[in-house]
């Protein structure tokens, strides 16, 4: 039985991954037909159905998992692909039956070891590096090179510390997998371009396309799930998203705090509060998992400035402090606001208004008019991977070539084709830019200088 669990299991986490929810059904149902007692299974059903919407067999499913010996209150409460059944009547029925059979710790244990174990079975060692931090308690199967792992790390460690001492205590309660994969590999974990990463609480799996603001943002999700367990409560998804995606974004000060940025996400913001499209505070906090995800580029948006706004104003951590100490009292994170403000919520919603509005736009595209480095790129997992080369163009002339992947503009790592934009966005037109590049394995740097010549395609 264990067998051709683990055998099913992979395909499985590739599909959920993958938003394949009818693919990853016909796995799951394909494995009961055969062992309908199986509690595992039944909570992998539960996860399933509650994505398809099905949540009637969702909760049949995740109760007869607790018939036959599922006890795992912190996956259940943590993983996201649950998250329309807590948004369920039935919802705290069915956790304070799974609290009073709660799983023993090293059983959940177990959970990050073996999707590290089954990655490494499944991909092998020709592309990935393997590597295990248990004093952090992390497991990594990355798909770089050693310098792009090691600044990878480094930029992890250093986040994750932060977030350790202001916020969430102590790091991850289990092991869990942080996976990069190779780019051939994206299609099993990701279905078109506007999916860049997942954290999976209940499997203690990230996956992200990138190492930069995807995997920050997961990273984030990673540790404050952790936190969540252990003080027994479950954040908002506006809580949890507004938190996870501050983190797409900073530079570190000189006293050691990360100093946030917006980023692509806040002109959007910025547009809904100053045209009126951004719902009222107490409506916006309410809303449902299904409900935020159903707008999930403006919520996400929304949230993110709400917490930047907080961290601008140096009230996030004192705010994270009482909310988690009045969650009881209330779960939508207001009261909290009011309580490290000292003003009632529908003022300091005025400020925050008043605050995204005079920020004014950034720049998230590149036009004609400004400097154009004259490539056409795509995403790799560590950069951005220059397709096509155009003549006459800044980049033909510092001998950038197809294949390039380009991690560097100035002095901002850019890790993505939306970090790179933001990054050029931030220069002075007319100064040259200085490209941090690797070719080959090599890391190379090459300076851009406008020219007034009109770019012609490479043969």
């Amino acid at each position: 039985l264990r067998a051709e669990r683990e055998a099913a299991e992979g395909p499985l986490l590739d599909a959920a991954g993958a938003g394949d929810w009818p693919k990853a059904w016909s796995i799951v149902k394909a494995f009961l037909d055969k062992h309908p007692d199986d509690a595992l299974m039944n909570f992998n059903a539960a996860c399933v159905k509650s994505q398809l919407g099905d949540l009637d067999a969702a909760f049949a499913h995740l109760d007869r998992a607790i018939d036959f010996g599922f006890a795992d209150l912190g996956s259940a409460a943590g993983d996201p692909d649950l998250a329309p059944m807590r948004d369920d009547s039935r919802w705290p029925a069915l956790r304070a039956r799974l609290a009073a059979k709660d799983a023993p710790a090293s059983r959940r244990s177990q959970l990050g070891q073996n999707a590290f174990d089954a990655w490494k079975k499944k991909y092998g060692d020709r592309r990935y590096t393997y590597l295990e931090d248990d004093a952090r308690k992390l497991r990594y199967a990355v798909a770089l090179d050693d310098t792009s792992c090691t600044q990878m790390r480094q930029m992890l460690d250093r986040q994750c510390d932060w977030c350790i001492s202001q916020f969430f205590e102590s790091g991850p309660n289990d092991p869990v997998l942080i996976a990069i994969p190779h780019p051939l590999d994206f299609k099993d974990f990701f279905d078109g371009p506007n999916l860049a990463g997942v954290y999976e609480h209940g499997h203690r799996r990230l996956v992200s396309r990138d190492t930069g603001a995807s995997l920050r943002h997961e990273f984030v999700h990673l540790l404050h799930w952790g936190h969540m367990d252990r003080i027994r409560q479950v954040h908002p998804v506006w809580i949890q998203e507004g938190l996870a995606s501050l983190f797409e974004d900073y530079e570190w000060d000189d006293h050691g705090n990360p100093a946030f940025r917006p980023n692509i996400r806040h002109n959007l913001a910025r547009g809904a509060a100053v045209h009126g499209n951004a719902p009222p505070w107490p409506r916006f906090f309410a809303t449902s998992y299904a409900a935020f995800m159903n707008k999930a580029e403006l919520n996400y948006a929304l949230s993110r400035s709400i917490f930047e706004f907080m961290a601008e104003r140096g009230r996030l951590q004192a705010w994270y402090r009482d909310y988690t100490a009045g969650f009881e009292r209330d779960p939508s994170g207001a009261k909290a606001i009011e309580q490290v403000f000292g003003r009632p919520l529908a003022e300091v919603e005025k400020e925050w208004r008043r605050w995204v509005a005079s920020r004014g736009t950034i720049k998230d595209s590149v036009s004609p008019e400004d400097a154009i480095m004259g490539i056409q790129a795509e995403n790799s997992n560590d950069g951005v991977k220059i397709t096509r080369v155009l003549r006459r163009t800044p980049a033909a002339n510092a001998g950038l070539r197809v294949g390039d992947v380009i991690v560097k503009i100035g002095d901002e790592t850019v890790r993505s084709l939306e970090e790179m934009v933001i990054a050029l966005g931030r220069r002075t037109r007319g100064d040259p830019i200085e490209v941090g590049y690797r070719r080959r394995g090599e890391y190379r740097s090459a300076t851009l200088v406008e020219t007034n010549a009109r770019p012609a395609l490479a043969p």
